[in-house]
């Protein structure tokens, strides 16, 4: 009689994908489910394939080509890839199997968000990313809002995790296509959300936006953006395109800033540094302090400014980060030139070290001891 040998790292594998394919739940969480059931069933008995299993999944990598979710991703990509290609034949007009295909992608953003990210990678990569610029270009022409939704999901989705998704995007049009969408009426809330998102991350993503791409960044686009003040992902933009763009499109910033003299901005912008901090919102609201005194009274309430204080002064010296605590020292400054002058600035100032800036703290000292 023969006895049936277990490949202990093929049974680890079907386990895994079992979980995941019965359960939905995220690889890490059935990874971690399946050594728990092993450990379990090593306390009952000393089998050596199942001790093998067991340390195997202390480690466990997935097969980026075989597993459930690259077997799942790749039948998605392939199934909306031809649906792709009759659309565009079609001139991206409503169609009545949209309904199916959209099921698809909401399920390939699923599936790709509780995977492991290499397996999402590697789907898309196939012929130089010929899916991906495809469902960019869907989101682009089609006139289905609630296909542009599921597309756009899908786009932040992978942007989000996949950094080469941000360098394929950041040159196709799509920026052009976001700025306008952001601060319009005919977008869905989730949708302006998304886009926000994803126009975010491009920002963030240390990749410079291409010249043909900055006319976007205009007074329109600044003017619409900062009245969006109430929602802080809408201020984490201002402060990153501020912060990631040629000076051209700083002072459309500013200038549409201190033409506007919306107080309500510049009370978001201090809330949105006290919660995240970070060297784009210190840097946008040291540009903004360093404003004419009649230009700050605009930008900022009275009340905001003390607040203000004690945001940077904490940042100065907490902050791990020399550029982020040179714009506290500089915030500092501006403010001690309006007339602030407090405890916590002064013994921020006092206690900081920041090398290489010596002659600013001077100054800063003499501006507070005045």
């Amino acid at each position: 009689m023969y006895e049936t040998i277990l490949d202990p790292e093929k049974l680890a594998a079907d386990v895994v994908d079992t979980v995941r394919a019965g359960t939905q739940a995220p690889l890490s969480d059935c990874v971690k489910t399946a050594r728990i059931v092993f450990e379990t069933l090593l306390q009952h008995t000393n089998d050596d394939v199942l001790r093998k299993v067991s340390g195997i999944l202390v480690n466990f990598q997935p097969n980026l080509l075989e597993c459930f979710d690259a077997r799942l991703l790749g039948t998605l990509r392939d199934r909306l890839d031809d649906w792709l290609s009759e659309k565009a034949e079609l001139s991206y007009s409503i169609s009545q199997q949209d309904d199916a295909y959209i099921d698809d992608l909401n399920t390939f953003s699923n599936v790709a968000e509780k995977t492991d990210p290499r397996i999402p990678q590697a789907v898309i990569a196939v012929n130089d990313y010929e899916f991906l610029y495809k469902l960019n270009n869907l989101y682009i022409m089609d006139q289905s809002q609630e296909v542009r939704l599921a597309s756009i999901r899908l786009l932040s989705t992978l942007a989000s995790f996949l950094p080469t998704v941000i360098c394929c995007l950041i040159e196709t049009k799509l920026p052009m296509v976001l700025a306008p969408a952001i601060t319009s009426s005919r977008y869905s809330k989730e949708e302006k959300s998304l886009c926000i998102k994803l126009l975010d991350m491009m920002a963030m993503s240390g990749q410079e936006f291409p010249l043909h791409h900055l006319s976007c960044f205009n007074d329109v686009f600044f003017s619409k953006l900062s009245n969006l003040h109430d929602d802080k992902s809408a201020i984490q933009l201002f402060a990153n395109i501020y912060a990631n763009t040629p000076q051209e499109v700083k002072d459309f910033a500013l200038t549409t800033l201190r033409s506007n003299k919306n107080a309500n901005f510049g009370q978001h912008l201090i809330d949105f540094a006290n919660l995240k901090g970070g060297l784009p919102s210190i840097t946008l609201l040291k540009e903004l302090l360093s404003s004419s005194p009649e230009e700050v009274d605009d930008l900022f309430y009275r009340n905001d400014l003390t607040v203000a204080s004690t945001v940077v002064s904490r940042e100065l010296l907490n902050s791990e980060k020399r550029e982020v605590r040179v714009k506290c020292l500089e915030c500092i400054g501006a403010l001690a030139d309006l007339g602030l002058n407090d405890y916590s600035m002064r013994d921020a100032v006092e206690n900081c070290d920041v090398v290489g800036e010596e002659e600013l703290i001077e100054e800063i000292k003499q501006k507070l001891n005045q």
